[in-house]
């Protein structure tokens, strides 16, 4: 089944992106947004100039905090509804489902 456009609530929108939302009664009611993962600088994977190791290492600590920042936020939202990922744009969520159609 093809999930519908919903409409983001004011209090909880902050702009467009990607995100995660928690859905009850058919109404959006908690947004997290993955450009809300931590930051990750060169100083995090020990390093003090761009190499090909420093890349290296600090893809991988990047996906690392990506990790655990989604599974933190996606328990957060599933306490509250159902969680559905997709983008937020112009106070509008398009699920993925739809996007994908």
């Amino acid at each position: 089944m093809a999930r519908r456009i919903l409409l983001i609530p004011d209090s909880i929108y902050k702009g467009a992106g990607r995100c995660w939302v928690a859905i009850k009664d058919g109404k959006i009611v908690a947004i997290r947004y993955m450009g809300d993962s931590p930051i990750v600088s060169l100083a995090d994977v020990g390093r003090k100039r761009w190499t090909r190791a420093a890349r290296r290492a600090f893809a991988i600590r990047e996906s690392e905090l990506f990790a655990e920042f989604r599974l933190k936020a996606r328990a957060e939202l599933a306490e509250l509804g159902e969680v559905v990922s997709g983008m937020a744009s112009c106070f509008e969520f398009i699920p993925k489902e739809a996007r994908n159609g």
